[in-house]
């Protein structure tokens, strides 16, 4: 007779005691212990209560005062018990508490809080002030209800809440999006609150033995879910879980589904378990990238068949079909590679005998083998069937998750129906791949809202000509493996297209109007017969970073393409190459186009260069021979045509140029050439900046390496929320609370967050509404801050379907921009004060959300003209000044900065606040250095024409000027058309006389007109710079502020010189990795507008300090040719006359006595340098 088992309660039966006894429990040897420590076991104490002196633990009670008298003789090198930090720490694990005393509130520095079995029936309000809490263990307690302020608990990222017996959940549960391990299970749960979504950090997920019906289905947002369980439900259909592309195990046994669920997308996926469940077709499909799953259990189901795709899944090692309706086992079974473990007993298997059956797994494979004929094993996904009931998606639930997806359920056609309640949900995905669609339905066509359309693994030949048309806001289309010959014309009109995958096709060249799409980041066109590589259209792809010809036809790779520089990842393995030898193509995509530039033949020319040259010299008949040399428009000056030698003239290599027709066109350039201030380089071979490389000086606000496809991921991992002087406040901190007034009239104060959230998620139709949403957290500014710009520029400005456009599309993509700010930025960001050398490196996706933020005017303290305010040394951030009074150029700066939001890049930017000491400045006076290469030009300005060099910013010391407020000019449109540049005004103090602010990696949205007044939006600009090694867009700026001058002749002092000649070298100097290579600087008339500056005196100074930081310069006059003409003699002549830094430095300060002969300045100097004999022209590098 055995013996039975006795079932042990979780709680241990304790005689009865009194709140005397519980007390007895913390004696003081244990206070003292958690005290140096900051940790407290109380665990299997009996405990009925909790010891009163453990809500007071952080304090010393006036007789453990007494009691130590402060003349106890110690060690002193030891540390003091009661002078150690709060307690961390606390647990109360295994007692028999029925309740938490509301003093648990003194206890807000807990990290860790360990309650499980317990009688716990209700937790106090209180406990929501453990904001510091990231570990709470709640499970084996009676709980039925959570207090609302439970979910205050921000900071959580481990919450066990298993074996209670809840019923619900609040939706305040979305708001702990710190949670990476959630275990819900065993409780009395029927749902799971929309927008668990939220909780984008969760790794772990435990609903199972609950009473769920239904998974919410924005569960698909947890990307980093490892592992989900929900077995033992009433589960009877599950959403798309095929974006979990993280998720290791899925555990469904014991529900009732009756379909297998899509997991296509699931690649990491280890262990699946559909057990106990009521599923008829086993769905290969659903299965058909997760090649690395190992177990898979599909016993106690309908299932009829096993699919001969099983063979597909090569890493299986245990596969359970037990109990099902199977009649017969596929023998490609017997060849899987991997299956140690093989369960079919309980079906009716009639090609193999149930004694081989009962002798288990080695024995069931070997029969397959012995009857195997593999030239018979059928695995092409194209003879798959597919037998599945289509349940198409309902309107909530394409409206809740903007998507329709339809993969993998063998459809040929689509229902209209469904296609209308796409449409009226406004889907942007469109998941059609592994389906029999020979052609596209017309209707849908009537979905115009698309960015990403996936049709890959059907029967495709062709597609309609009004996909381009229609979807014109689409972002990534993916074509692959369908029977495509070409392309329609049509597809040259996408505006966005990022991503196009059209690998796995039949294409014999790429399609001609592939080459119009200027937004076009990368080109999958592997594995089709593409034979040749047209580099002369390539070349239109701007923004081609990866393009893949893998297993082509291609036998030749042209050397042009290594000028393709923008081209980050090349693939071409796999094509029969006679050009150049596979070990080439061995190599990495830069040592591939370094390569290959290298071969570009030498004897190449500019035919249109020379024949301008010539046109300036009005030469009627001259040949050029092209044997030997290469002619290059550096081979000739202004003064100066350079003729190869006619001894080299042969029939076959000589060109006539024949005289146009006269012209009266002066060059709109004097000094050196381009190519001088290049030295001969290419425009972006100068490096600004080193890679970026985290230090204690660097904040990086993004995970490094950079991908090559997609946005860098924030760093660290966990949010890390530091309210304090050094660093920028953040709308989302828990720190951050906002009074509320009741109708009883008293205050209370509420996270900001919330409030944000609550009033950004409402449905916004209308500028009014857009301003109350913003006032709702700002009341406090109700009746100072002004909409009336915002407004006019929706009523009077936009046309009425652009008005529908912005509040119907990008304001809702604005706001969910803005609130992913906890999600994007999990760093700290420090301010960059003032009198420090510091940097900061985020991603575009990062500076897009913090801009957004500053759109909704979310940040705290940043609204106050109080000059005695936190942040007076700061810009103001907060876009309230932009919306108020209007202004024509305001309003054309509305419409220029909303464009940033249309596109948000996946780039980084740096930025970097540059300080250097007084005494570390060079001495003027002493400098025995002669002057670098200048280039001045009346044509063009410094943001369209700089391209490649160090481009000066004519800031004010609180950056951004006044492009929120009445400002337009230099800085301020440079501001409006690189909005990437405001998040500068969040972190910078306003700059002192000898710093300045760099700024490497903005973006430009916009083109524009007109200058000041008459600045005007005039249209989208496509950024085609490209980028460096951390992915920055290879764009510098530099911000230096120049001094005001009431009197014009004050600028001549010399205090004033001094300021100004210092504050320009701080911004010209470069980092020293980099000194050897450095940029030119683009710059013109730096604080010569309302500034009140000589533009003669500061393009000298300007110059000097170039010179001595190792830089040439390019000098921009914005039209004003007299002045080119004045500085170019003057830049001759000192160079001519050898006149050194020092000797300027000298004579300017010898102006200061002489201007009041109103000699002019420039004349001053030539009589003070002309001396009877000249030195040749020479420039030092």
């Amino acid at each position: 007779m055995s013996k039975s088992k006795k079932k042990i309660n979780h709680c241990a039966v304790f005689k009865p005691r009194t709140k005397n006894d519980d007390n007895a429990e913390l004696s003081n040897t244990m206070i003292i212990c958690a005290r140096k420590t900051g940790q407290l076991n109380l665990s299997s104490k009996g405990l009925f209560s909790v010891p009163k002196r453990v809500w007071t633990i952080n304090e010393l009670t006036e007789d453990e005062l007494k009691e130590l008298n402060f003349e106890l003789d110690y060690d002193e090198t030891e540390q003091r018990w009661w002078e150690q930090e709060s307690l961390k720490t606390l647990d109360l694990s295994c007692n028999c508490l029925t309740t938490i005393n509301a003093r648990i509130r003194c206890l807000n520095d807990l990290t860790e809080l360990d309650l499980h079995n317990n009688l716990l029936n209700k937790l106090p309000m209180e406990i929501g002030n453990l904001t510091k809490l990231i570990t709470l263990d709640l499970s084996y307690n009676k709980l039925e209800v959570l207090p609302i302020q439970f979910y205050h608990l921000l900071e959580l990222r481990n919450l066990n809440l298993k074996y209670n017996i809840l019923k619900e959940l609040d939706t305040g549960i979305t708001d702990l999006i710190m949670l990476s391990h959630l275990d819900l299970s065993h409780n009395n749960l029927i749902e799971l609150p929309i927008g668990m979504g939220y909780l984008v950090r969760l790794i772990f997920l435990d609903v199972s033995h609950n009473s769920l019906k239904y998974l919410p289905p924005d569960i698909m947002s947890m990307r980093a879910l490892e592992k989900l369980i929900a077995n033992t439900n009433e589960l009877e259909e599950l959403p798309s879980l095929s974006e979990l592309r993280k998720v290791e195990t899925i555990m469904f046994q014991n529900n009732k589904l009756t379909i297998f669920p899509d997991l296509s997308g699931c690649v990491a996926l280890k262990e699946l378990n559909l057990s106990e469940n009521n599923i008829v077709d086993f769905n290969i499909l659903h299965l058909e990238e997760v090649r690395k799953l190992k177990i898979l259990m599909l016993g106690d189901n309908s299932i009829k068949a096993i699919p001969e795709g099983i063979i597909q899944l090569i890493n299986l090692e245990y596969l359970d079909l037990s109990n099902n309706n199977i009649s017969l086992i596929p023998v490609c079974i017997g060849i899987m590679p991997n299956l140690k473990k093989f369960s079919v007993e309980g079906n009716n298997i009639q090609n193999v005998r149930a004694d081989i059956i009962s002798c288990g797994t080695s024995r069931i494979l070997k029969h397959l083998q012995q009857s195997i004929d593999t030239a018979n094993v059928n695995v092409d996904d194209s003879l798959l069937s597919n037998t599945s009931t289509v349940v198409y998606p309902n309107k909530y639930m394409m409206k809740n998750t903007r998507m329709l997806s339809l993969a993998g359920h063998g459809l040929t056609d689509l229902s209209i129906e469904v296609l209308e309640d796409a449409n009226a949900a406004g889907v942007t995905l469109i998941d059609l791949s592994r389906n029999h669609m020979r052609e596209l339905p017309e209707m849908l066509s009537i979905i115009t809202t698309v960015t990403d359309l996936k049709l890959t693994s059907n029967l495709l030949t062709h597609l309609p000509e009004w996909i381009g048309e229609k979807y014109e806001h689409l972002q990534a289309l993916d074509l692959s493996k369908n029977h495509l010959l070409s392309l329609p014309s049509t597809i040259g009109l996408f505006k966005y297209l990022r991503n196009i995958d059209i690998s796995f096709n039949r294409f014999t060249e790429l399609p001609e109007d592939i080459y119009e799409i200027s937004t076009l980041e990368t080109l999958e066109a592997n594995d089709n017969l593409i034979a040749n590589i047209d580099v002369s259209l390539l070349k239109k792809l701007k923004r081609l970073a990866i393009l893949n010809l893998a297993n082509n036809n291609i036998d030749n790779v042209p050397a042009e393409l290594g000028n393709l520089t923008n081209i980050r990842s090349l693939i071409l393995f796999g094509n029969c190459f006679k050009n150049p030898r596979q070990a080439i193509l061995a190599k990495s995509t830069d040592e591939i186009l370094a390569y290959l530039r290298n071969r570009i033949p030498q004897q190449s020319i500019d035919h249109h260069q020379i024949r301008m040259l010539l046109q300036q010299r009005r030469m009627s008949k001259i040949e050029f021979s092209l044997d030997d040399e290469i002619l290059s428009p550096d081979l000739f000056s202004d003064d100066n045509i350079t003729i190869n030698n006619s001894s080299h003239l042969t029939s076959s290599t000589s060109i006539n140029v024949i005289e146009p027709e006269p012209i009266n066109n002066i060059s709109e350039w004097k000094g050196a050439s381009m190519n001088e201030i290049c030295k001969g380089l290419g425009t972006y071979d100068c490096q600004e900046f080193p890679p970026i490389n985290p230090s204690a000086n660097h904040t990086v606000l993004i995970l490094l390496p950079i991908p090559i496809r997609g946005p860098p991921k924030p760093y660290p991992s966990h949010q890390t929320d530091k309210w304090s002087q050094g660093y920028v406040r953040m709308p989302h901190s828990t720190h951050s609370l906002y009074p509320i007034e009741q109708q009883s009239a008293n205050r209370h104060c509420r996270y900001r967050w919330e409030i944000i959230q609550e009033s950004l998620l409402q449905t916004l139709m209308s500028s009014h509404q857009l301003e109350k949403a913003i006032l709702s957290y700002n009341h406090m500014y109700a009746h100072r801050w002004n909409f009336s710009a915002l407004h006019h520029f929706f009523l009077e400005v936009m046309e009425e379907e652009e008005v529908s456009s912005f509040f119907k599309t990008l304001l809702p993509k604005m706001v969910h921009l803005a609130l992913q700010l906890p999600v994007l930025i999990t760093g700290a960001i420090p301010l960059l004060k003032s009198h420090s050398n510091a940097s900061i490196s985020l991603s575009q996706l990062q500076v897009s959300s913090l801009l957004a933020n500053a759109f909704f005017c979310t940040f705290p303290r940043r609204n106050s003209a109080n000059p005695q305010s936190e942040y007076s040394t700061y810009p103001h951030i907060n876009f309230n000044r932009l919306f108020s009074a209007f202004r024509k150029d305001k309003l054309n700066r509305c419409q220029s900065v909303m464009e940033k939001f249309k596109v948000v890049p996946e780039g980084v930017i740096t930025i970097q606040r540059r300080y250097i000491l007084k005494h570390d400045i060079p001495k003027w006076d002493i400098i025995d250095k002669q002057f670098l290469p200048l280039h001045i030009t009346s044509n063009g300005t410094i943001d369209t024409d700089g391209a490649g060099l160090l481009q000066v910013d004519f800031a004010n010391k609180y950056v951004g000027g006044g492009v929120l407020g009445m400002g337009c000019v230099q800085e301020e449109i440079r501001f409006v058309i690189c909005p990437e540049l405001m998040v500068t005004m969040l972190v910078t103090e306003a700059l002192d006389d000898t710093e300045a602010l760099i700024v490497t990696g903005i973006e430009r949205y916009s083109k524009y007109e007109g200058y000041s007044n008459s600045f005007k939006w005039s249209g989208d600009f496509i950024d085609e710079t490209p980028r460096d090694s951390s992915g920055r867009r290879m764009t510098s700026v530099v911000a230096i502020d120049a001094l005001y001058f009431t009197q014009p002749a004050l600028q001549f002092d010399l205090n004033k010189i001094t300021r100004e000649l210092n504050k320009a070298y701080v911004g010209f100097v470069g980092c020293d990795l980099c000194k050897d290579n450095l940029p030119a600087v683009a710059t013109g008339n730096w604080g010569c507008g309302a500034f009140r500056g000589n533009p003669k005196l500061k393009v000298l100074l300007q110059l000097m300090a170039a010179s001595v930081a190792g830089r040439a310069m390019v000098y921009f006059t914005f039209g004003d040719t007299t002045l080119r003409d004045e500085i170019a003699e003057m830049y001759s002549h000192l160079v001519q006359q050898n006149i050194t830094i020092a000797r300027l430095f000298s004579l300017l300060l010898q102006y200061r006595e002489s201007r009041i002969r109103h000699l002019d300045f420039y004349n001053f100097l030539y009589n003070k340098t002309r001396t009877k004999s000249t030195s040749p022209l020479t420039y030092n590098f």
